[in-house]
């Protein structure tokens, strides 16, 4: 099982100090936690693991409550001279609050459910001196399946996945996994390559995969509205497709699907040509009008007070990381409560990003759909020009190609739903941008203190009506 690049090791204070959570100080120095992991991390039966680098990959931070960070550690084995890299997520709160975590997970059988070929060092572990639980990939105290999918497909599982490849009597020749995303106490998705061949013909295929773990039960309404798509597109929409939903194994917390092939918005807005990027951004502008318009039913939804209720969760972090911004924080995230409103709820992604989206022959795919709901649509047309946006502060893609993409989406949406509509952009596109600024933060991205503040001016200035992609 292979991880991603351990990335640029960014040695910066995060978070200014929390008289409730003292240690987040010490626990957001990368520098400082590869001493403490080599001195508190324990080598897994016989391994012999030495730590080489440590970086702190992503933060998730609630003031005064609650810290969980997750860091990638560079390991080189002592033997083989092997270098790999290892997920390792700490979790700190206030009071004995991990403590009694790890002593419920001493008194329990769980320390027998990981598989020892991918384990590094104990899955878990508590650090006294910073008060954080430690849990060691694949264990993770949320998604208790993760370490038996991760070793490949349970017998039950490959049965179902074989019954895919259609009649007959096939058998698999070979399965791969690979681990797709992993989203700490979150979500993990992984990919199975299944290469099977007919025992009569002896005709051989090769067909992919994709297995969501959750958390909980949240995985079962996904699939739900999934189907409900899946039969709809099936028989009437021409502006997006869904994967094909295969199962929901309940009792894992597991989501199965069938591949979804094609190239993402967010490459075809990398790599142009910029009438490439515009066409595409129309047919997404397209697809998100059919979405607001359809009529698929759900248990959830994202009322107004929610969506107050995160805005201000997002104005605490960012507070939090950037005390220099307060006051402008306070004055943008004043405004754009006193505008929202209230309206008529529809149907809606509420997660859409760029690479969440996925064209093939024409038409494109939207995935994960885990926060469908019914709610105010322009959550998600605001929150995707905010993503197409953001794009200039992640990757080296000329200006004039995103105000092409996101002028041709703005145009092509609007020019689909009511026009009414546009006058709730002005505050929710400030809303989306503050999403978009504790992303950056979370991912610790380059630079991300300077992208923050660019960022919250052009929230400013979207609240007075003057968005980026219409200012030449």
């Amino acid at each position: 099982m292979t991880h991603q690049n351990i990335g640029p090791n960014i040695n910066r204070l995060v978070f200014h100090e929390d008289a409730s959570l003292p240690q987040v100080r010490i626990a957001s120095d990368s520098m400082r936690m590869r001493e403490v992991f080599r001195g508190h991390l324990r080598p897994f039966g016989r391994n012999t693991y030495r730590i080489q680098d440590c970086v702190l990959a992503c933060v998730k931070y609630r003031q005064a409550d609650r810290c969980l960070l997750q860091y990638n550690l560079r390991l080189v084995d002592a033997k083989t001279g092997q270098e790999s890299i290892q997920w390792v997520t700490g979790l700190i709160g206030p009071g004995n609050f991990a403590e009694q975590m790890w002593q419920e997970h001493q008194a329990s059988d769980r320390k027998s459910e990981n598989p020892s070929a991918f384990q590094t060092f104990e899955p878990v572990s508590f650090i006294p001196k910073l008060g954080m639980l430690v849990h060691v990939f694949p264990y993770d105290r949320r998604l208790l399946s993760l370490p038996l999918f991760i070793a490949g497909p349970p017998s039950a599982v490959k049965r179902l996945l074989i019954a895919e490849f259609g009649p007959g009597k096939w058998h698999a020749e070979a399965w791969d996994t690979d681990l797709i995303r992993y989203r700490a106490e979150k979500t993990s998705v992984l990919r199975y390559l299944v290469k099977a061949q007919h025992g009569t013909t002896g005709k051989s295929e090769e067909r992919r995969f994709y297995l969501k773990i959750y958390g909980n039960e949240n995985g079962v309404e996904t699939y739900r509205v999934l189907r409900r798509l899946w039969s709809r597109e099936n028989t009437k929409s021409e502006n997006f497709m869904v994967a094909r939903p295969i199962a929901y194994l309940s009792g894992v917390h597991a989501l199965i699907q069938e591949e979804a092939s094609g190239i993402s918005f967010q490459q075809i807005l990398q790599c142009g040509p910029d009438e490439e990027a515009a066409s595409a951004a129309r047919k997404v502008a397209a697809a998100l009008a059919a979405l607001h318009f359809d009529q698929i039913p759900t248990t959830r939804q994202h009322l107004f007070h929610k969506e107050v209720r995160r805005l201000k969760k997002d104005w605490e972090t960012l507070r939090s990381a950037c005390p220099h911004l307060k006051k402008e924080l306070d004055a943008v995230v004043g405004a754009i409560v006193a505008g929202l409103e209230e309206v008529p709820l529809r149907p809606a992604h509420l997660d859409l990003k760029t690479d969440h989206i996925l064209f093939n022959g024409g038409r494109c795919t939207l995935l994960d759909f885990d926060s469908f709901a019914e709610a105010d649509p322009i959550l998600d047309a605001a929150r995707m020009l905010a993503q197409i946006g953001a794009m200039r502060f992640r990757f080296p893609v000329p200006e004039a190609r995103l105000r092409m993409a996101a002028c041709a989406f703005d145009e092509e949406y609007f020019n689909r739903v009511p026009e009414d509509w546009r006058k709730r952009l002005r505050m929710v596109y400030a809303s989306g941008i503050l999403r978009v600024s504790l992303g950056f933060l979370r991912r610790h991205e380059s630079q991300w203190p300077e992208t923050v503040a660019v960022l919250l001016f052009e929230a400013n200035r979207s609240l007075a009506g003057r968005f980026w992609w219409k200012e030449t």
